[in-house]
C-alpha cells in the first residue's frame, strides 16, 4: 500500500517518490475531487480557472468543463462558448 500526501502531491511508490505523477496520485485526486500539485487539474473549478488565465475569457458556458464522459453534443471549439 502506498501513501499519497495531498498537500505536496508526493506518493510513496517508486515513481511518485521521485516527484513524478503516478496512478495513485490521480486516483486519490479523482476520488476526493481535489487537485494534487504534481498532476493535471482534475476538477471543474480548476479547469475553469486555467481556461480564464490562458484565454482571458471568464464567460464560460455552464458545464463546459464537466467530466469528458458526459460529452453528448460537445463539438463546439470556441474559446468562450456561451
Amino acid at each position: 500500500m502506498y501513501n499519497v500526501d495531498t498537500d505536496t502531491g508526493l506518493c510513496s511508490c517508486p515513481q511518485g517518490d521521485t516527484g513524478k505523477p503516478c496512478k495513485h496520485q490521480i486516483y486519490v485526486a479523482k476520488d476526493l475531487n481535489i487537485d494534487i500539485p504534481l498532476c493535471l487539474p482534475s476538477n471543474e473549478h480548476t479547469r475553469i480557472k486555467l481556461h480564464t488565465i490562458a484565454t482571458g475569457c471568464s464567460d464560460i458556458k455552464k458545464d463546459w468543463y464537466t467530466p469528458f464522459l458526459n460529452t453528448e453534443n460537445n463539438e463546439n471549439t470556441e474559446l468562450c462558448p456561451k
